[in-house]
């Protein structure tokens, strides 16, 4: 790894360890503002910028082809940064992530062996991993992310373009740091 990169990559983790508690984040002359959501029939939390919206049927299915798409999709108005989020029906605990992630990275690996897979960590309830896929327009740099919520293992990717990967690495960590079990009222 060049000098150059050795030491983006030491900012952007100084970064990504003071961005946690922060309600806005300025990525490259935007200031996104985040709020909580729920999603899933009010199952999970997530703190995601206002400025993201679900992404339409039409261009969800363009940008994800396959019929088994994510469930919840949410990008910019260009629709060049996106985040997903899936709710599997299978039964799942903390215990399952790493094994869980390890099959993931694995199938991606065979599936697209030409991509490059960067880092991989799993922290309490959340694990994930890094890496850059190659397409006909443009490589796009990718986290997916896995965590348990309400023993139902939810899956979620974010994705934007390779290039832009220093300034918003941060902002997806602090997606995927928010996702939690959304808390019932009772009464």
């Amino acid at each position: 790894m060049a000098d150059n990169e050795l030491l983006k990559e030491i900012a952007l983790k100084r970064q990504l360890n003071s961005i946690a508690n922060c309600s806005t984040l300025t990525v490259p002359g935007i200031e996104y503002v985040f709020a909580d959501i729920l999603l899933f029939g009010d199952a999970v939390s997530v703190s995601l910028p206002a400025a993201f919206q679900p992404m339409g049927e039409e261009s969800a299915a363009l940008k994800y082809p396959s019929v088994h798409r994510p469930e919840a999709i949410y990008s910019c108005d260009e629709g060049a940064v996106a985040i997903t989020f899936d709710l599997s029906d299978a039964e799942a605990s903390p215990e399952d992530i790493p094994v869980t992630l390890l099959g993931l990275r694995s199938s991606i690996k065979r599936l697209h062996p030409a991509n490059t897979f960067f880092e991989h960590e799993v922290e309490e309830n959340t694990g994930w991993f890094d890496y850059r896929s190659y397409a006909i327009d443009g490589d796009l740099y990718n986290i997916l992310f896995i965590s348990v919520i309400g023993g139902k293992l939810l899956l979620g990717s974010f994705s934007c373009p390779y290039e832009s990967r220093h300034p918003y690495a941060p902002f997806a960590h602090k997606i995927i740091a928010s996702v939690r079990e959304a808390q019932r009222e009772v009464g």
